[in-house]
């Protein structure tokens, strides 16, 4: 994971409200995934995206479900850069 998402997501976690479902926590997660977008993280593992957030969260179902909206989020930025024939 390149060190502007690696930054990004450690912000997000550190500021989450875990349990909360604060907007400004949503906000800063789809911050970091547009940054690793824009910096061509396509494929983060799930290593390296859980040893990030392992810190702040160990809930593995919390983890299974962000990192699937990580995944989701680069796929839908993917699918909207493509162009159209």
């Amino acid at each position: 994971m390149k060190k502007n998402a690696k930054e990004k997501l450690n912000t997000w976690a550190s500021h989450n409200n875990w349990l909360l479902n604060n907007p400004v926590d949503g906000e800063r997660f789809w911050n970091f995934v547009i940054e690793a977008f824009n910096g061509g993280d396509l494929a983060i593992s799930e290593g390296d995206f859980y040893g990030v957030l392992v810190k702040y969260c160990n809930d593995e179902d919390i983890l299974t479900e962000m990192y699937t909206k990580y995944k989701n989020g680069i796929a839908l930025l993917q699918q909207s850069t493509k162009k159209t024939p």
